[in-house]
């Protein structure tokens, strides 16, 4: 999932002390189109995927699992099938949404999956 580009990272990333906004800063400083998603919106937020400029092509998950099960649905609805979910996302409950929606997870943070990675990613060097 980290080849691809363009990702939603869903949860409240107008706090920088939050994780989600961690999340979003480190895979925009490496390159990467990174929209940010929150029920409740706010400044260079989204309150959808739908309301998206562009169809992300992986919706990470760094919300409460609650919330987070409406994103998967939504996610389904778009035909994006890359999902990322954040430790503190990933209950049964929503890994087996996932697998009921024949989407594509992965549990693990991206903090520390895109330690080192700018190397092994040729995009990453350019904005073409």
């Amino acid at each position: 999932m980290l080849q691809q580009r363009i990702w939603a990272v869903v949860g409240d990333a107008n706090n920088p002390e939050k994780p989600a906004s961690r999340v979003a800063q480190r895979l925009a400083s490496m390159g990467y189109e990174v929209y940010q998603v929150h029920p409740k919106g706010g400044p260079s937020t989204f309150s959808s995927l739908r309301t998206l400029p562009h169809k992300p092509d992986v919706v990470c998950l760094v919300i409460n699992p609650i919330a987070g099960a409406v994103y998967l649905q939504e996610a389904h609805d778009l035909g994006i099938q890359h999902i990322w979910i954040q430790p503190g996302a990933d209950t049964p409950e929503i890994l087996a949404r996932c697998r009921e929606l024949n989407l594509d997870c992965i549990q693990a943070c991206v903090l520390v999956e895109t330690v080192n990675l700018a190397n092994h990613l040729p995009f990453l060097h350019s904005r073409s």
